[in-house]
C-alpha cells in the first residue's frame, strides 16, 4: 500500500541525432581538387551534391526526431492530466465517547455535534481507523468499527474495519487498509460504531480517528 499518492513516472525523450558526416569534415570542398578547371568544377558540382544529400538526411533526421519528441509531450501531458484529475486528498474525522459500558452493541460515536457522522464532500473511501483510551483495558474487548451511511435510503452498513483494544492492546490500536476497499460517495456520512464485551474500566473515555481519502472516484 502507497504511503502517499503520487506520481512515479519517466518520459523518454529522444535521442538527438548528429550530422557526423558534416561534423567530421569529409565534405571540405578546397581539399584535393585536381586540375584542370574542368575537372575541378566537376569535382565541386560533385561535392556540393554530397553536401545536399547529407543535408536532406540530416533535415529527415530531425524531422523523426521531432516526430518522436511530439509523441513523448503528449504522453507527458496526458500523464500529468491523469494525475490532476486522480489527485487524492487524505483527511481525519474524530468521534469520542465518556464512559464506555461494559457491554454496548453498535453504539454510534459522536463527533461533538451529532452521532450521525461526518457528511463525505467527495467520493473516496475509508484507510485506516485509530482507537485511544486515555484509561488502558483491565477486562474484556473494546471494538470501533467504520460505518457509512447511504446518502439516498439512509441505511448504514457496517464495513468490517475495525480496531481493538484488548490484552495485548490495552491503551491504543490501529488498523490500515488499502484505498479503494471500503468506499463511499459524496453526500454519504462516515461514522464509527463501538461495541464492548464485559470491558472494564466503564469510566475509560475514548477518542477514535477514521482516516479517509478522497479521490473523486469510487476507487
Amino acid at each position: 500500500m502507497p504511503e502517499r499518492a503520487g506520481l512515479e513516472h519517466t518520459i523518454a525523450h529522444a535521442e538527438l541525432p548528429r550530422l557526423k558526416m558534416i561534423r567530421g569534415g569529409q565534405l571540405n570542398l578546397t581539399r584535393g581538387l585536381s586540375v584542370p578547371l574542368q575537372e575541378r568544377i566537376a569535382e565541386l558540382a560533385r561535392r556540393m551534391e554530397a553536401i545536399e544529400e547529407a543535408l536532406d538526411r540530416g533535415a529527415e533526421q530531425y524531422l523523426e526526431y521531432l516526430k518522436r519528441e511530439q509523441v513523448s509531450l503528449s504522453a507527458a501531458i496526458d500523464l500529468l492530466a491523469r494525475g490532476i484529475n486522480e489527485r487524492s486528498l487524505d483527511l481525519a474525522c474524530y468521534f469520542f465517547l465518556d464512559n464506555v459500558g461494559a457491554n454496548l452493541t453498535d453504539q454510534a460515536l459522536s463527533n461533538g455535534m451529532s452521532t450521525r457522522g461526518f457528511a463525505a464532500e467527495d467520493f473516496g473511501s475509508i484507510t485506516s481507523i485509530t482507537v485511544t483510551s486515555n484509561a488502558a483495558r483491565t477486562a474484556g474487548t473494546l471494538t470501533v468499527e467504520a460505518v457509512v451511511t447511504d446518502r439516498d435510503d439512509a441505511t448504514t452498513a457496517k464495513s468490517g474495519f475495525t480496531a481493538v483494544l484488548d490484552a495485548t492492546n490495552t491503551r491504543t490500536n490501529t488498523a490500515r487498509q488499502d484505498p479503494g476497499t471500503d468506499t463511499f460517495e459524496e453526500g454519504d456520512l462516515l461514522g464509527v460504531y463501538i461495541t464492548t464485551a464485559s470491558f472494564a474500566p466503564t469510566t475509560a473515555d475514548i477518542d477514535v480517528c477514521l482516516g479517509i481519502r478522497y479521490t473523486g472516484r469510487t476507487r
